[in-house]
């Protein structure tokens, strides 16, 4: 499945969503699953981490690199 993740804010809380391409419905993705992210015409799989220091989601290995409206990959059996 294809999609874009989307974090979402509500105070003490950020969470990270999985909105699929075709149906538009949203999954919840969690830190320690992966996702294949789209690099040109290529998936590469990568560990989705939330620190909680620094309130932030990341890309293990690509800290650097915004998650947020990220077009990335999920596999239906890795799906929650």
């Amino acid at each position: 499945m294809t999609g874009t993740l989307k974090i979402t804010r509500k105070k003490n809380d950020s969470r990270l969503i999985f909105v699929e391409h075709d149906s538009r419905r949203n999954m919840p993705v969690f830190p320690g699953q992966y996702v294949y992210l789209s690099v040109e015409d290529a998936r590469i799989p990568v560990l989705v981490q939330y620190s909680t220091r620094k309130k932030k989601w990341y890309f293990a290995g690509l800290p650097g690199m915004e998650l947020n409206n990220r077009e990335v990959s999920i596999k239906k059996k890795d799906c929650a």
